[in-house]
């Protein structure tokens, strides 16, 4: 009977206990008993003796515009802490909405300067997230799982960015299993103006701006593909500076109802051409260089061929200068014909040296060593 006596009282002195720090953890301020205002939670000192898991368990709602449960922290630490526990796939915080214009889980930073974070997520785990988007619809243009949006001329919507100094990290990683998916996809809707869909920066010297890499071994694998709807006056790719290959260049050509290869001529030097038609008259010709041309390549030294197009005893180049040349016929004929001709010249704003040396070893032909994504389950099923 004394033991009993002792448990009722130490029960009831560890329920006063709780009382108390429930006073203290859960202070109302502010009308939060009006209905709709739900409650609002000011962090106070935890009462000594007392545990830091929760002392209370429940529902708040509000159905109001008002939030149904509220946290203020004045300190460093945080106003609001989950934790799970569980070795599973569980939540240490955990949102919900049935709304189809609201926020499961919504963060929101009201600073103008600084670091402001509107949600963090961080983890240690070789394997982890430390923040995951998950969309399950099966259907739909808009299913996002991750979404970001800035109104900053200089903002940006999503960012990523590693400290890795080595290996193969990524500051923005995107994968996908659907034969027509897209790992990373950009879009710019803007009408007009320097719009970019995808933008890649690097400041190193053997670094590549933007890479893509097929390690398919067989089929119409491509690396990089671009396009364009104008073809008139668009490209599809567009190169400010030397275009580099390592194989052949190629173009589709359309014949017979197929697509047929043509192949670009190669030189060992940075050549331009012209080609044109002309008349010998009286057995010479003086043929004009055409002024863009002349514009475009060195006028000092360049090479012209002639093809008589009728009779005659032949036809050599007399004399070469920068704005044109003169052709004659040999051994002092006066035939006049027509003839064709061939103008080849270097270009004058490239300093190509003849079969110089480049290194065009392939850094980024390489698999990634990335492990297979975990599929994780609905949180609710």
């Amino acid at each position: 009977m004394a033991e009993q006596e002792n448990e009722t009282e130490s029960n009831k002195t560890r329920a006063d206990q709780q009382a108390v720090s429930r006073r203290r953890l859960l202070k109302t301020i502010g009308g939060a008993a009006t209905v709709g205002a739900g409650m609002v939670l000011v962090g106070e000192p935890v009462p000594a003796g007392a545990s830091g898991t929760a002392i209370k368990t429940g529902t708040f709602s509000s159905n109001t515009n008002t939030p149904a449960v509220s946290a203020v922290s004045t300190g460093t630490g945080p106003a609001v802490r989950g934790s799970s526990r569980s070795r599973s796939f569980g939540s240490g915080v955990f949102g919900m909405c049935v709304s189809p214009d609201a926020y499961a889980v919504a963060g929101v930073n009201s600073a103008t300067s600084g670091l402001a974070i509107g949600v963090a997520g961080q983890t240690a785990s070789s394997q982890g997230s430390a923040v995951t988007g998950l969309n399950f619809a099966t259907s739909g243009s808009k299913a996002i799982g991750v979404y970001g949006q800035s109104a900053s001329p200089n903002g940006a919507g999503v960012e990523g960015f590693t400290t890795a100094t080595s290996g193969t990290p990524s500051g923005v990683y995107g994968e996908s299993p659907a034969p027509g998916g897209y790992g990373v996809s950009g879009a710019n809707t803007a009408t007009s103006g320097a719009a970019l869909g995808v933008q890649g920066l690097s400041a190193s010297p053997d670094g590549y701006a933007v890479a893509g890499v097929n390690n398919a071994k067989s089929g119409r694998s491509v690396g990089v593909y671009g396009e364009t709807g104008n073809t008139d006056t668009g490209f599809g790719v567009l190169c400010k500076g030397r275009l580099a290959a390592t194989s052949t260049i190629v173009s589709g050509f359309l014949l017979l109802g197929t697509t047929r290869t043509l192949y670009s001529m190669a030189s060992p030097e940075c050549w331009i051409e012209d080609f044109g038609s002309a008349d010998l008259v009286d057995g010479a010709a003086k043929v004009p260089l055409d002024p863009a041309f002349a514009a475009a390549v060195r006028t000092d030294s360049y090479n012209v061929f002639v093809v008589p197009e009728g009779d005659c005893r032949g036809l050599y180049v007399a004399e070469k200068g920068q704005q044109g040349f003169t052709v004659r016929e040999l051994q002092g004929g006066k035939a006049s014909v027509p003839f064709s001709y061939r103008v080849v010249a270097r270009r004058q704003d490239v300093d190509a040296p003849r079969l110089a040396e480049v290194d065009l070893s392939p850094l980024v032909s390489r698999t990634r060593d990335r492990a297979p994504r975990v599929a994780r389950p609905p949180l609710l099923a």
